[in-house]
This record gives structure tokens, C-alpha cells and sequence, in this order.
């Protein structure tokens, strides 16, 4: 009978033994388990921060492309805008007074100007952008009572105005060119 307890205690011995590293073996299991849970929920926020950052990324690269075509086409208007006012101010000084087109264009361009600077750009380059389409508004009207003297000196204001307002948009200070707007 004692070999027999014997093997008997071995038995359960080693069955307890087995039990505890299969119970060590499922706890690990476990916790492994919810370490990785864990890994696949950082993982998937870094996936959204990520995602929210690419998103910041291109709505700061469309912000900044909008930005420099709104430069680019203030540049343009102001530089036409210029280019028109001093060709009007040339015929003007030669006696000439069939320049209301070329007034009311560069008025136009000088409003363009002023509104894409006021959304996009700087408040002094809108407000140069304001002073010169004012200037044009006088210069018209004194056109239309004939008074060429007037209108000559109020288009040379404008135009004053307007290479501001092209300075401030980093268009280079230089002599215009008539009215392909280059300067």
C-alpha cells in the first residue's frame, strides 16, 4: 500500500503542478491578450491622429496655394490697374480725353485688387488699393464735367495709390509701361 500512496501522491503532485503552469499559461495568455487590446487601440488613435493630421496638413497646403494665387492676381490687377491709369494720365496730359475706358478699367481692377487684398492679403494693401479706385471715381467725374486738368491730376493720385498698393503686394517699384500692366 505504500508504493501505491506513493504514486498516488505523485500523481497529484504532478497534476497540481500541470494545473498551476496551465493556470500561469492562461494568465500570461491573458495578459498578453489585453497588452496587445491595448497596442490595437493606441495603434488605431495614432491612426487618427494621423488621419487628422494629413487632413490639417492639406488644408494648410490649400490655404497656402489660395494665398499665393490670390498674390499672384493682385499683382496682375494692381499692375494692369497702373498700366491703364498712367497711360490715361499721358493721353490726358496731351489733350486727349477719350480715356473713360481705360479709367473705368483700371477702377475695376483697383476694386478687384482691394477686395482679394482685404480677404487674402494685407489692410494697408486694401486700403492703397480703396485710395486709388476713389481717385479714379474723381478723376471720371471731373472727366465727365470736361475738366481734363482735374482728372489728369486725380489719375496721377490713383496711380500713385496703385503702385502702393502693387508695392505692398511685392510687385518691384518701377516705371509702368502703358496699359499691358507690366512694370
Amino acid at each position: 500500500m505504500g508504493e501505491g500512496t506513493s504514486t498516488a501522491t505523485s500523481s497529484r503532485d504532478t497534476l497540481r503542478a500541470l494545473q498551476a503552469r496551465t493556470e500561469a499559461a492562461l494568465a500570461r495568455a491573458q495578459a498578453l491578450e489585453q497588452q496587445l487590446a491595448q497596442l490595437e487601440q493606441a495603434r488605431q488613435a495614432d491612426q487618427q491622429r494621423i488621419a487628422a493630421l494629413e487632413q490639417q496638413v492639406a488644408e494648410e497646403r490649400g490655404r497656402r496655394e489660395e494665398a499665393e494665387r490670390s498674390t499672384g492676381q493682385r499683382r496682375q490687377a494692381l499692375g494692369m490697374a497702373t498700366g491703364d491709369v498712367d497711360g490715361a494720365v499721358d493721353a490726358l496730359a496731351g489733350g486727349s480725353d477719350a480715356v473713360g475706358a481705360s479709367l473705368a478699367q483700371a477702377r475695376a481692377l483697383a476694386a478687384q485688387a482691394s477686395r482679394n487684398a482685404s480677404q487674402h492679403g494685407s489692410q494697408a494693401e486694401a486700403l492703397a488699393a480703396d485710395e486709388a479706385q476713389r481717385w479714379l471715381g474723381v478723376s471720371q467725374e471731373a472727366l465727365s464735367r470736361g475738366d481734363l486738368f482735374q482728372a489728369r491730376q486725380a489719375a496721377a493720385a490713383a496711380s500713385q495709390a496703385a503702385r502702393r498698393a502693387g508695392q505692398l503686394a511685392g510687385i518691384p517699384p518701377r516705371a509702368s509701361t502703358g496699359s499691358s500692366g507690366a512694370y
